[in-house]
């Protein structure tokens, strides 16, 4: 389960939805509905890759109307990737390279993402120190989405719960 967003509308009035679908065979994707006022919808497929089971997505936008996207890949016998993309309102395209933003081999699930000007946070449940230790994890991009900090594991989590929630306030802080 996942509460991350993955409805938004930019200041032209257009709402944008993720969605995943195994429409193309065995494997889900992750896909950008984006319905303008007065339009027909645009679909567009967001994560496009072979991994299995592509889920849990999340979705922000910022104050330039670019979309930043997280998902979670299911693919068997491995660690669940969290992964990045953005896409560029002044192009209207997505962008084309996606960014793992946990570390290759550390589990991940349940990814949300906010953005507040240049700032776009990662946030998910998982493991970065050791498979034993699970807590929420991070990451974090300064320039849009160009470049990320690095993974960190941050707080570890006691329990069972999996559900992530942020928000950023007025000053953009997490």
């Amino acid at each position: 389960y996942n509460n991350g967003r993955k409805i938004v509308r930019d200041s032209n009035g257009t709402i944008h939805l993720l969605y995943s679908s195994s429409t193309s065979g065995a494997n889900g994707d992750i896909y950008h509905v984006a319905m303008p006022s007065g339009s027909d919808n645009l679909i567009s497929n967001v994560s496009s890759s072979s991994e299995v089971n592509d889920a849990s997505s999340s979705l922000a936008i910022d104050s330039s109307n670019n979309l930043h996207a997280v998902w979670g890949d299911g693919t068997p016998g491995a660690w669940q990737n969290i992964w990045f993309r953005k896409y560029t309102s002044s192009a209207s395209t997505w962008g084309s390279t996606r960014t793992r933003l946990n570390t290759a081999g550390k589990y991940g699930s349940n990814p949300t993402v906010l953005a507040s000007g240049a700032n776009v946070y990662a946030l998910w449940y998982g493991a970065e120190n050791s498979p034993a230790s699970v807590g929420l994890c991070m990451n974090y991009s300064t320039d849009s989405g160009s470049t990320w900090a690095g993974s960190a594991e941050k707080k570890a989590i006691s329990g069972t719960g999996t559900v992530l929630d942020a928000d950023i306030d007025s000053s953009s802080d997490l």
